[in-house]
């Protein structure tokens, strides 16, 4: 008789986590190609328990994990080493292991730039304020750099915005997030990288007063779940062009699954997965963007 065969473990973890829809989307196109004995999950994790979590990978048999909020840059120091992006960037939204070691890379930036790239969004020379400076909007000032006119980032604590300032060499200006009002008048497009909108107790949040939104701002959010934050609702009323934060999960989901098994993952799969399950569990139908 043969032996049992071990099963292979991915998984996402983060603090909340249980809206997460990474495992429908990764569980899905993991039966689609045919990958035998691997299964996907989510985990809450605590950031007092992020370090003896790392460490514990190593036991449980999880070959590779996604990083979500709040651990995209606390998680660095507990790993072996970090791919250029990743180290450039300074967050970690993907871990595999190699070798033994525990790298750590990042394709948030590849999902963000697929995104605009899905929704024929040129960023060429236009200005761009950042809502955030944590993880997620790290990857996107580095997504955005070269091609934007001008970049702002504002964020609740001005120190980490301006740690985000110094690493360009100040060609990115950093403030409070009680300077929206006076630097969305001549914003092109608005990016947010915070939490607030997320299902769950961010959801009724939005980090920008509706009354200053025009139709003359394209606006960007980074949360995927649901499909239509709070911001993106306002910004609709107010003639905005919206776009929701799906095609940078998918396309930084996809990009995970290449690193974790060498192969192409079918777009659809991730993409049809998550349109279903969003119907099933929210409120607001999914279109797609405008």
């Amino acid at each position: 008789m043969g032996g049992s065969v071990s099963m292979k473990k991915l998984c996402v973890i983060g603090d909340p986590i249980s809206y997460s829809m990474s495992p429908v989307i990764h569980n899905a196109v993991i039966r689609a190609m045919g990958l035998k004995n691997i299964y996907y999950e989510k985990i809450r994790v605590k950031k007092e328990d992020l370090g003896n979590f790392i460490i514990s990978m190593r036991k449980n048999g999880i070959i590779g994990m996604n990083i979500t909020h709040p651990h995209k840059e606390t998680v660095i120091k507990y790993l072996d080493q970090l791919t250029d992006e990743a180290k450039k960037i300074g967050a970690v939204n993907t871990v595999f292991m190699k070798d033994g070691m525990l790298f750590g890379a990042n394709t948030d930036v590849t999902g963000f730039l697929r995104s605009l790239h899905e929704n024929f969004i040129d960023i060429k020379d236009k200005k761009v304020l950042i809502l955030g400076a944590g993880g997620a909007a790290k990857a996107v000032v580095s997504a955005v750099f070269n091609d934007a006119g001008s970049i702002v980032i504002l964020n609740r604590t001005i120190e980490r915005a301006e740690e985000i300032s110094e690493k360009t060499g100040k060609r990115i200006r950093a403030g409070g997030l009680n300077e929206i009002e006076e630097e969305i008048e001549e914003t092109e497009i608005l990016i947010n990288c915070t939490p607030l909108g997320m299902k769950g107790v961010y959801e009724n949040l939005s980090p920008v007063d509706p009354e200053i939104l025009n139709s003359d701002i394209t606006v960007i959010d980074t949360v995927y779940n649901p499909v239509k934050t709070k911001l993106l609702r306002e910004a609709e009323k107010r003639g905005s062009r919206t776009i929701n934060g799906i095609e940078m999960f998918i396309h930084q989901a996809a990009e995970s699954l290449r690193i974790w098994t060498g192969k192409d993952p079918p777009i659809n799969v991730m993409r049809d997965s998550l349109r279903r399950c969003l119907i099933e569990h929210s409120s607001y139908r999914f279109y797609g963007n405008r």
